[in-house]
This record gives C-alpha cells, structure tokens and sequence, in this order.
C-alpha cells in the first residue's frame, strides 16, 4: 500500500503532467496556427506576385540557372500560343530559334549579369517572332535565377525589312530614270544635230526669198 507521501507525490505528478501536456497543446496550437497564418501570407504573397506578372504587357519568363521556368504569364501563353502548365518546368531554351550557335549564345548571356539584345522563338505553331528580350539575374544564398521580359518586334522587322525592300526598289527606280534622262538628253542632242543643219538652210533661203534678194517674188 503506498503512503499518503507517496499518494501526493503521485497526483502532484499526474497533475504536473498534465499541465505540461495542456501547455504542449497550446503550443502546438500556436504553432499550428503561425504556420497556417505563413502559408496564408505566403499564399497571397504568391498570388499577389503571379497577378503582378499577368498584368505586365510584354511575355515574362522565370527560369532557374540550370534553364528551367519556374514562373511565366498570361502574356507569355498568349505569345507562344502554350498553357501555363507546359511552360512551367520546360527548359527556356526549348522555346528558342536554334540556328546552331544556341548555346554559345545563351553561355554569353548567363556570364553576365544583365543583358538586352534580340532572339528569336519558336511558337506552338512553329511560326518564329524576332524580340527585343531583357534578362537579369538575380542571386539569393547561391541561387541564381533569370528573368526575361520579351517584347515581339516581329510587325516592326516586317516593316524596316519591307522598307528597305522599298529602297532598293526607289534606287533601282531612281537609276532606270537616270539612265531614260540620259538616252533622252542623247537622242534630243542628236535630233538637234541632224535637224538644225537642214533648218538653217532652209531659214536662210526663206530670208533670200523675203528679202527678194534673188528678184521679185511672184505669187507663183
């Protein structure tokens, strides 16, 4: 049989251990509760950024060091004509105009940290888009990722193409009447040659006449 002493020892200990496991509770409790309010923060902080991008004009991509797109926008899917889902996850480069020098070209611009120039994609129809793309990395803890804005200038290479089609067109013009200019003055020159030797003779006898230096000239 235990002791009195024993009997309180006993329920102190029960009653201590049961304060500690409502204590624990409540703290999960907390916890639970701040890991829930971080997903919620994370979650509109997710969609807050995600709603930011599909309010940009131009085609956006995110993609990683290694080349895989981590994040896009409705711009971009409306560009390359391809649902989220099938551009998240695919290398960047897969989206790209491959001439054959690819690689070296995107080893030059992921050797620096910001770069501009123009490329060249690939749609799901196939049909390429000549862009203006602006890319910047950005490093956190030793991660490294890239955005890309895309602006299509495919409509505005059509145009300077088609006008300096124009041009050449306009110089090749401009030389053909150069050279009609040319043969006209020649065959002017010539007519006023041949024509002016007769003409003069022929002037100077009419002034004999009129003059009636060679006698009187009859109505006959």
């Amino acid at each position: 049989a235990l002791s009195p002493a024993e009997w309180g020892a006993r329920a102190a200990a029960i009653a201590a251990a049961g304060a500690l496991s409502a204590l624990l509770v409540l703290l999960i409790r907390r916890l639970e509760g701040a890991v829930r309010g971080h997903e919620d923060a994370l979650a509109f902080q997710t969609a807050l950024f995600q709603s930011v991008l599909d309010t940009a004009v131009d085609p956006v991509f995110i993609y990683t060091d290694r080349g895989a797109v981590t994040e896009t926008n409705a711009k971009a899917c409306e560009f390359l004509a391809v649902p989220r889902d099938q551009i998240v996850g695919a290398p960047f480069r897969s989206f790209l105009f491959d001439d054959g020098t690819l690689d070296t070209t995107l080893a030059r611009i992921h050797g620096q940290p910001e770069h501009r120039g123009e490329m060249t994609f690939v749609d799901a129809e196939g049909e390429e888009h000549d862009v203006e793309v602006h890319i910047r990395a950005l490093t956190h803890r030793g991660d490294t990722v890239r955005v890309a804005a895309v602006r299509d200038i495919s409509e505005y290479k059509s145009l300077e193409e088609a006008a300096h089609l124009a041009n050449v067109n306009l110089a090749r013009l401009n030389r053909e009447l150069q050279q009609v200019n040319e043969l006209k003055t020649g065959l002017l020159r010539i007519l006023s040659q041949r024509i002016r030797s007769p003409l003069t003779a022929l002037l100077g006898y009419l002034e004999l006449l009129l003059d009636e230096s060679l006698g009187e000239l009859k109505p006959d």
